[in-house]
């Protein structure tokens, strides 16, 4: 039996998602890619009323701590929003191989986006509120704007709003504001975010990418759930090649596994009519900056 050498991979989830949240897409994606991929919740997806509330962000880190020191090589995280917010604080505390961030909350919290989405929608900004206070009433209203957008795929959007699970109130009332960590990355790191996200607007990733000297990729028309657009498989695809450019990637195991990337992504039509993916493909264009260290 061949060993694989390349890391495992960690997909952290955002907020109210659990690990099913990766189930259809960047699970089998990397899994198809040749890696060893895990999946993760927060505490808070397996605690109930007052033990539920009583966790705190510190309490998120810690078990993502714990969840990592599992792994005998250091894993590649992929995070997403809340995830990412987690992400970016344990990369400091345990030995990682990377970090890819989707549209994280900042390290210095998600305030300045708060601020953004009430002036731009407060309507939004109360239906997050609301969402955020209890998760069930994502199954009753419509998302807030940005959450989603006329890229995503229809039927992904019902399927994540009936299995949203409420967090801590307390978690995330700490990851408003936090203190920003002085010292540098110690690993590589690669930011995403899209030009329909206003959960976390891509201005606000593109400030934070700046603040580490990092790369940063915006995907215009795409919103803040990232796992139920129909191009999901292009922001998959960015990742792998962002890891291959890194060195984390044996070449022999991304040549063998082209071919089974393809035909996963092509059973995937189901996402989106194929006149939905061409329309996308068409008009969205990922917009790469580099940055060169200061």
């Amino acid at each position: 039996m061949k060993r694989n050498h390349t890391p495992p991979v960690l997909l952290v989830p955002g907020a109210l998602n659990g690990a099913w949240t990766w189930k259809d897409n960047f699970q089998p994606f990397f899994e198809t890619a040749g890696f060893e991929v895990h999946t993760f919740e927060f505490p808070s997806h397996s605690a109930r009323g007052l033990r539920r509330q009583a966790l705190t962000l510190a309490d998120y880190r810690q078990h993502l701590v714990n969840k990592i020191a599992e792994f005998a090589k250091p894993p590649i995280l992929i995070a997403h929003s809340l995830g990412g917010l987690v992400a970016l604080q344990v990369m400091h505390l345990v030995p990682v191989s990377a970090v890819a961030l989707l549209s994280p909350v900042p390290p210095d919290g998600v305030l300045r986006s708060m601020v953004s989405m009430t002036l731009r929608s407060p309507i939004s900004a109360a239906k997050m509120l609301a969402v955020i206070t209890d998760a069930r009433f994502a199954r009753i209203a419509s998302a807030p704007e940005g959450m989603h957008s006329d890229t995503s795929n229809p039927d992904g959007v019902t399927w994540m709003a009936g299995r949203l699970r409420s967090e801590s109130l307390l978690a995330l009332t700490q990851a408003i504001w936090q203190r920003m960590p002085h010292a540098a990355a110690p690993v590589p790191l690669h930011f995403f975010g899209a030009t329909g996200d206003h959960i976390i607007p891509p201005e606000e990733v593109r400030r934070v990418a700046d603040l580490y000297s990092a790369p940063v990729t915006i995907y215009d028309g795409m919103s803040h759930a990232f796992q139920v657009e129909r191009d999901w498989a292009q922001i998959a695809s960015d990742i792998l090649n962002w890891l291959s450019g890194e060195g984390l990637v044996v070449a022999d195991t991304r040549r063998k596994a082209r071919g089974k990337i393809k035909k996963l992504i092509s059973q995937n039509g189901a996402a989106g009519s194929r006149n939905a993916r061409a329309s996308v493909s068409k008009r969205r264009r990922a917009l790469v900056i580099g940055r060169s260290p200061a």
